[in-house]
Parts: C-alpha cells; sequence; structure tokens
C-alpha cells in the first residue's frame, strides 16, 4: 500500500510539473508597466557605435516559489546569467542586456528552471544601418 502511494504522489508530481510552462516570450527594447513595448521578433538591430540594451520578456505559469533564470548566450558562450523568483502562478519577468555591435551574430536565450532549460528563444543580432 505504501508503495501504491507512492507512486500515485510521484505521477501528481510529474503531472502538475509537466503543465508549468513559459506561456509568452518576448525580445523587445524595453518593458513598461511589466509589458513590452514591442516584439523584435528573432532580430535586434544594434547601433554601429555605442552600446544599447534589448529586453527579453517572459510569463511564465506554474512555477509560484521557484527560480527561473534567463541564460543569455552568444553562439555557445554564456555572456549572462540572470536569477528572477517568481511569486505566483502566472507571472512576468524579464531581463536585459546591454550590447554592442561586436556582439553580432546568432544568440539564444535559454529559460532554465531547476538546472534543466524549459524554453529557448533564438535570434539574430545585426548591425543597424
Amino acid at each position: 500500500m505504501k508503495k501504491l502511494i507512492t507512486m500515485l504522489l510521484a505521477s501528481v508530481l510529474m503531472s502538475s510539473a509537466a503543465l508549468a510552462d513559459v506561456a509568452e516570450s518576448v525580445l523587445t527594447t524595453g518593458i513598461v508597466n511589466r509589458q513590452p513595448v514591442d516584439d523584435l521578433q528573432a532580430q535586434y538591430r544594434v547601433p554601429a557605435q555605442g552600446i544599447s540594451k534589448v529586453y527579453f520578456f517572459t510569463r511564465v505559469t506554474d512555477y509560484a516559489g521557484k527560480q527561473v533564470m534567463h541564460r543569455w548566450l552568444y553562439g555557445d558562450q554564456v555572456m549572462a546569467e540572470v536569477n528572477l523568483s517568481v511569486g505566483s502562478d502566472n507571472w512576468r519577468t524579464y531581463s536585459s542586456k546591454r550590447m554592442v555591435s561586436a556582439w553580432n551574430g546568432d544568440w539564444r536565450i535559454d529559460v532554465v528552471v531547476d538546472g534543466e532549460v524549459v524554453h529557448s528563444f533564438p535570434f539574430s543580432v545585426v548591425n543597424a544601418e
């Protein structure tokens, strides 16, 4: 009986973990009132001179009380890891990265929970004309 209860409990926990999700992810030039101001799709145009900032917005569901990490990768090189606390089962959060024109090329942002990548957002950085 104890084994059956343990198996049922494990099944319920696995089912609830499978329901957790990244419901929305947006690359944007800014955040206002906890919402992205635009949607850059999968391309960020960085100015030829100076430094600019880009934001990655996510809305996650069923991760209350957990830490979500945004891992920014340029090619395969980790450029930043930002830990974000999740306060409810429907939570909006974001991180940002300063960019320079020398970093043009393929990027990816991994959303990591409990050491596991639950969502990846590939994008490219190109120089603005």
